[in-house]
């Protein structure tokens, strides 16, 4: 990488993380471009250099917050030979208290996506991202595969998809909601979304 492109690179990420720290705070619908070049320090045509429109700085965004929060926990499971499904959904937990914007973030970030009448064609990079974390829980799996406690009647992927999207559902609302009710204060987020974790991960298991 030449000096430019590096200067490049590292204008285009200041802009997506301060479009994050934005969108967060006020929602991706929300803020406006001028904002976001504000909170950058950079001037609002430098930030149409990098980008063309909002909605590719949200998908960037978004793809800021898969690497900051899930894909360090696959690469940290896939690095240990003895780790499987349960340290992959246990790591959801861990997340959870450590890094609650990455749930706050995505679902602001698909119902934005989904309002759009025309697909932004920045989609295309972020549905490599997720394919590429599928190949890494695939590779996971085969930890679990291997050592034969898993149900054989299932379609374990497909499992783990379902699986894996309860869980962020159950963390988004958590999150985003939060005690909406008096009753609400009566249980613990954390409490709760480990135990359904555990619940998930049982019923994969042989009897």
């Amino acid at each position: 990488m030449t000096v430019r492109e590096k200067a490049i690179s590292q204008r285009k990420e200041l802009v997506i993380k301060a479009a994050y720290k934005l969108f967060l705070e006020k929602k991706i619908e929300s803020a406006s471009i001028q904002e976001i070049a504000d909170e950058a320090g950079i001037g609002v045509a430098s930030v149409y250099r990098y980008f063309t429109n909002k909605g590719e700085m949200a998908v960037e965004a978004a793809i800021f917050s898969w690497e900051s929060g899930l894909n360090p926990l696959l690469e940290k499971v896939l690095n240990d030979q003895d780790a499987g499904i349960a340290a992959l959904m246990n790591g959801y937990l861990d997340i959870f208290r450590s890094n609650p914007d990455f749930f706050r973030y995505l679902e602001d970030f698909d119902n934005y996506i989904s309002k759009l009448e025309t697909p932004l064609e920045a989609m295309k990079r972020y549905e490599t991202m997720l394919l590429r974390q599928d190949e890494m829980i695939s590779e996971i799996l085969l930890n679990d595969v291997n050592s034969g406690n898993l149900r054989t009647d299932i379609d374990i992927m497909t499992y783990l998809n379902m699986a894996g999207q309860a869980v962020m559902a159950m963390a988004q609302k958590l999150v985003n909601r939060g005690k909406v009710i008096s009753h609400d204060e009566d249980y613990d987020p954390s409490v709760m979304l480990k135990m359904l974790v555990e619940t998930l991960y049982k019923n994969v298991l042989k009897d």
